[in-house]
């Protein structure tokens, strides 16, 4: 029922598979890897995907609130909604209206992507993207987790979630990441490298070289 109930579980493979943080650190080091092996910039590939990551967190939670897992706390708001009974969210809590904590997710996704997208319209460092991308998805998580249900275990420091102090981390490091791209050049618009210019033959070379 819940993503992580420790630390542990971003690596438990032996448990039957990575949460959704293992798979993304799993993701970042194999990024960097395929960065450093064709000569491209990291931040200026993690640029490029970030927009990507709000889009995939839109539509899988759409998936979410189908399967009726990820489900909220109960609730008495007009926009409450009742599971079916065969769901994990109606075999808990039958009857009662439950915060679609699923599909608040899935419009963090959506902000996530336009903020983005128009963003990297700007004149940016390269890096700036990515470090926008974990600012919101930290913040927009955080204030998430205290809508949706979790089990009893998974709770630490009292009302926080093991996911929320994660999110936490991830905003101190967008901030950092923040800063740090500061002090690097203008991201330019090309992904790959930018070959350097040939030097202008001039008429009277051309003319030399024809005698």
């Amino acid at each position: 029922l819940a993503e992580m109930r420790s630390f542990v579980d971003v690596i438990a493979v032996w448990r039957g598979g990575l949460t959704m943080y293992g798979g993304v650190l799993a993701a970042m080091v194999a990024s960097w890897l395929y960065a450093r092996r064709r000569d491209l910039s990291f931040l200026r590939l993690a640029d490029v995907v970030a927009p990507s990551l709000g889009l995939g967190l839109m539509l899988t939670r759409v998936g979410c609130f189908l399967n009726g897992c990820c489900y909220g706390k109960p609730t008495d708001l007009p926009w409450g909604v009742v599971f079916p009974q065969a769901t994990f969210g109606g075999r808990l809590f039958g009857d009662t209206p439950l915060h679609p904590t699923q599909l608040y997710s899935s419009f963090e996704g959506l902000l996530t992507l336009v903020v983005l997208l128009l963003y990297d319209r700007r004149p940016r460092r390269e890096g700036q993207v990515f470090a926008l991308y974990l600012l919101l998805a930290g913040v927009g998580r955080f204030a998430l987790d205290f809508f949706r249900h979790y089990e009893a275990n998974v709770y630490v420091l009292g009302a926080f979630t093991i996911s929320q102090l994660i999110r936490v981390g991830l905003v101190f490091l967008g901030v950092l990441l923040w800063f740090y791209a500061r002090r690097l050049q203008l991201a330019p618009v090309s992904l790959m490298p930018v070959a350097p210019r040939a030097e202008p033959v001039s008429a009277e070379k051309v003319g030399a070289r024809n005698v």
